[in-house]
Order: C-alpha cells, then sequence, then structure tokens
C-alpha cells in the first residue's frame, strides 16, 4: 500500500490527519516489524488502540455492524515455525489447523432464549460416540465430531446448520481471542511455577537454595493467607490469550497462523473478538 491510501485508511479510522501521517510513514518504512509494501491488507496494532474511543469502521459489503459478533471456530494446534519480512526480521507463529469444522446447532432467543451457535470438530467413530450425541448429529446432517464448543452471535451472524469453515473464515491481519488448555508440567516447586528468585547459592543457606522461604507471620494472624503463592500442580487450565494477529491464511490445508506465541496446547477454541469484524473493510461473513 502507498503513502495516500495508508492516510486514507488512517482517517477512515477517526485518527487525526498528523496521526494517520505519521502511521502512513511508519508503515512504509516498515516500522514496528511491519512490511512496507504490505503482502496483507492492515493496520497498524499500535495507532488502533491508540484511543479507545476511537470509532470502528463498518462494512457496507457484509453488512455488519459496530455490535455485530462473528461465530469462531475450533481448530488443533499444530506447532511453531519462524517466518521473516522481506527486511530478514525474525517472527514467530503458531499454526492451527483446522479440521472437518461444522455448525451442528443454531439456538435463537425464541427457542433457547439466547442467540448462538454450536461448532463441532474432528473424527470420532460410530463406537466411541455416545446414542445421544450420535442423534444429535444426525439430526443436523454432520458426522460425529470430537469435540463441540458454543459462541455466542448476534442475530445477523447465525448460520445454517452443517456450514462448514475453513480459513477463508478469517482474513490476513484479523485479531483473535484465542482459547484452550494449556500444556499440563505436572507438581513443580515456587521457582518456576511463580517465578520466585529462591534463597542465596552461598552465605550459609544449605540444601533450600530453591525454596520459597517464609510462607506465615507472627503469632496474629497466625496462619497462612488463602491464595499464597506455593509450589502446587502447574499447567493443564484453561486459558485465553486476546489479540492475537493473523499472520497468514493456507486456504488448501485450512491453516491459521497466528504472530504471537503461544501457550495453549492440544484442542483450541478460536474466538473473533466482539467488534474485530469492524477494524477491516473486507471481513467475510
Amino acid at each position: 500500500m502507498s503513502v495516500s491510501a495508508w492516510k486514507a485508511l488512517g482517517r477512515a479510522c477517526g485518527l487525526s490527519r498528523n496521526t494517520a501521517a505519521a502511521s502512513a510513514a511508519a508503515a512504509v518504512r516498515g516500522k514496528y516489524g511491519r512490511p512496507g509494501k504490505a503482502e496483507f491488507v492492515y493496520f497498524p496494532k499500535e495507532f488502533l488502540f491508540e484511543d479507545p474511543k476511537m470509532p470502528l469502521l463498518e462494512d457496507p459489503e457484509s453488512g455488519w455492524t459496530i455490535h455485530s459478533r462473528r461465530c469462531g471456530v475450533i481448530a488443533k494446534k499444530l506447532g511453531m515455525m519462524p517466518v521473516w519480512n522481506k527486511y530478514m526480521e525474525h517472527f514467530p507463529v503458531t499454526v492451527l489447523e483446522i479440521q472437518d469444522c461444522q455448525v451442528t446447532q443454531v439456538k435463537t432467543r425464541e427457542k433457547e432464549g439466547f442467540y448462538a451457535i454450536q461448532v463441532g470438530a474432528g473424527e470420532r467413530t460410530l463406537k466411541h460416540t455416545t446414542k445421544p450425541m450420535l442423534r444429535h448429529f444426525e439430526k443436523a446432517g454432520v458426522e460425529p465430531k470430537m469435540v463441540t464448543g458454543e459462541f455466542r452471535v448476534t442475530p445477523d451472524a447465525l448460520l445454517p446448520v452443517g456450514t462448514t469453515f475453513n480459513a477463508k473464515h478469517f482474513v490476513p491481519g484479523q485479531l483473535l481471542d484465542v482459547q484452550g488448555v494449556t500444556s499440563g508440567k505436572g507438581f513443580q516447586g515456587g521457582m518456576k511455577r511463580w517465578g520466585f528468585g529462591g534463597l542465596f547459592a552461598t552465605h550459609g543457606v544449605s540444601k533450600a537454595h530453591r525454596s520459597i522461604g517464609s510462607t506465615g507471620q507472627c503469632q496474629d494472624p497466625g496462619k497462612v493467607w488463602k491464595g499464597k503463592k506455593m509450589p502446587g500442580r502447574m499447567g493443564g487450565k484453561k486459558r485465553t490469550q486476546k489479540n492475537l494477529f493473523v499472520h497468514t491464511l493456507h486456504f488448501l490445508s485450512s491453516g491459521v497462523f497466528l504472530f504471537s506465541f503461544a501457550v495453549i496446547n492440544f484442542m483450541w477454541f478460536i474466538r473473533c473478538p466482539r467488534k474485530a469484524a469492524c477494524y477491516f473493510i473486507h471481513c467475510p461473513r
């Protein structure tokens, strides 16, 4: 994109004339690790979120508004890989794969009291599928799924049952919220679990170099407060990472490359932020 195109996009997003000019110059120079003539259409995150009251851009083609909320998908994490831009700057990306992700149920306010879409992904054999779930999938006309999840949506984002999701559901430059289970690390000490500094290496410390130290007070209160950071089981919990940058999409393999480090393991719930569709002009339905 040229400098004039960046300036026009900045002005459309509600930035001042000086800020739009500065952001355009920074984008063309490749500042903030972004290539000058970008392979994908996006706006620098540093300027997108500098003003919390910045008016969002509506999309006249798809009909999205500032209150629209799209459905997410269920994807599987394949691993991580490095990428380089044309300035030979190195960035880590997380590779996700969308496997047989389909809509299995549509919930409406008239029947369930709210609008939501149930999504299933993966393959499960008939032998390992319970009869209630097997009947549920037969009613939807889809194959039995390994994992199912539900996403709250707005009425203008409802999709018919059986709709298949792939990488075209997203666009490069979009910001996603990712939810999943972190890697389990077992029982760990305070230094690894909470980042404690430990005790001295010398100066009289014997066989307690990685100890967490004192955990209580004096006679008053005479106890250890609840929630004290101590050794215990680490990982294996549901966590959410917000505003992950979509770097690349691979349509043939339904791959999504997220521009960020990732701590989630196994199956991922990929959720679109409530107003993410308004940041980009051509966001698919």
